[in-house]
């Protein structure tokens, strides 16, 4: 029975793909036509913070990323897309929290592997499994193990709803994420061997300004919520859970760098500004300040 399941998924992603492939007609020059792309970047930011929760404000904070993407199932209504890839915090002070006396500049690595559905590019269904891993902190002491690799898997779904609105080159973007940690990487907190689980959710009202043939200046107003659905995701000082996280309350401007050829495939300069309201548990990691704003700046490419 298994073998038969097995066999019909396979069957019909090949003929999704086939079928497809026959209705991808397109006049436009497209560089990269293949069923593989590309994601990459770097990001500065004044401030990290981990969802509500500060992991560091000190020194320059450079966080780059790559993604591969495998689109399995694209050209029509139903598109299919594996991705895997990295993430890095670099930190050029110490560490908050950090374990020895050798500050190294890769503070945390994230190795990340998913699978994408984007249905009628209405509703858009991303399951991802995320290793957190962090290279500087596994120094010798005596809390050697206050950080250790963390494996999470999440669900996050996002709501393209532009075109549902009707209202020109605006949308206002729902979203939610639901993660579920499998490996607890803070030992020092006791919750009896369960792992945490959390929901963000939140909106992105965006509108989108022409400034060249196929190039979009998107100006968006971001705002996420977080609580936590159980255990040690949000405890305070005393090592009580609290289930209320953070908020934030964001401005994003995000800019088609039209001079660089198409042909090296699309690159955007990004800016933004969030405000933060912390709950008990995060203000907590912030010096017991519940406000705070962080800026961040970078360069996004994909071909």
């Amino acid at each position: 029975m298994k073998k038969v399941a097995t066999f019909s998924l396979v069957f019909i992603l090949m003929l999704s793909t086939f079928i497809c492939a026959q209705e991808d007609v397109s006049s436009e020059i497209v560089y990269n036509r293949g069923d593989i792309s590309v994601d990459a970047g770097i990001d500065y930011v004044t401030k990290y913070f981990f969802r509500g929760l500060l992991v560091e404000d000190d020194g320059y904070i450079i966080q780059p990323y790559a993604q591969i993407n495998f689109h399995i199932v694209s050209g029509c209504d139903v598109e299919v897309t594996a991705f895997g890839g990295v993430w890095a915090s670099l930190q050029g002070e110490d560490v908050t929290n950090q374990v020895g006396d050798d500050p190294e500049a890769l503070n945390e690595l994230r190795i990340i592997g998913g699978l994408e559905f984007d249905l009628y590019d209405l509703l858009i269904v991303t399951g991802r499994y995320t290793i957190y891993t962090f290279p500087n902190q596994s120094d010798t002491g005596i809390n050697q193990d206050r950080l250790e690799d963390r494996h999470e898997v999440s669900l996050e779904v996002r709501i393209n709803d532009g075109p549902l609105l009707g209202l020109g080159n605006f949308s206002i973007n729902p979203w939610g994420l639901l993660a579920l940690e499998l490996e607890d990487g803070n030992p020092n907190v006791d919750n009896e061997g369960d792992e945490s689980f959390f929901a963000l959710f939140g909106i992105e009202p965006t509108i989108a300004i022409e400034i060249d043939k196929g190039a979009n200046l998107l100006i968006s107003l971001p705002v996420t919520v977080a609580h936590a659905l159980a255990n040690d995701t949000y405890v305070d000082a005393g090592g009580d859970a609290r289930s209320y996280g953070f908020t934030s309350v964001g401005i994003k401007a995000n800019v088609p760098l039209v001079f660089i050829p198409k042909r090296f495939g699309q690159w955007r300069f990004v800016a933004g500004l969030d405000a933060y309201f912390l709950g008990e548990a995060a203000e907590d990691t912030n010096d017991d300040e519940e406000f705070d704003l962080v800026a961040n700046f970078g360069i996004h490419m994909n071909y």
